[in-house]
């Protein structure tokens, strides 16, 4: 099976709690992470591209999958995850499947590093994010 480096958001807890959950699953060792916040290059992928979804790359040949398919080439890896790979793949061919990628990706919420003070962090709504909402203090201490 070819490796796979997946590049995620070290910013968004929902993507840190995703790799966690994919590096207790990934049984064996196929699956590399790296984060998008380190200001490195990723095969000439433009960054606000690599903030807006997530990209994972084929190490043996350099294949690009984003969104929905990068979710896809993930399941194609894990055992346990495998049974979703079809029903993926086929949501991403009729496009559904990319609608509801994006909606949870756009829905998601950022809390950059250094960021936080003595009461709280505040998070970041996602620029892409059509909503006006005002940003949040989330994590305060209960006084």
């Amino acid at each position: 099976m070819k490796k796979l480096l997946v590049l995620y958001d070290s910013w968004c807890p929902l993507c840190i709690k995703i790799k966690k959950n994919i590096e207790y699953l990934d049984w064996f060792h196929i699956i590399e992470f790296q984060t998008i916040r380190n200001n490195d290059q990723y095969l000439d992928i433009p960054y606000e591209q690599l903030v807006k979804k997530m990209h994972c790359v084929e190490l043996s040949n350099k294949k690009i999958h984003s969104g929905i398919d990068a979710v896809a080439a993930i399941c194609l890896r894990i055992p346990l995850l495998f049974m979703f790979y079809f029903p993926l793949k086929f949501s991403s061919s009729i496009g559904i499947g990319e609608f509801v990628y994006n909606h949870i990706a756009n829905s998601r919420r950022i809390v950059p590093v250094n960021n936080c003070v003595e009461d709280g962090c505040e998070l970041i709504p996602n620029e892409h994010t059509t909503s006006k909402e005002p940003k949040t203090n989330a994590f305060h201490e209960s006084k």
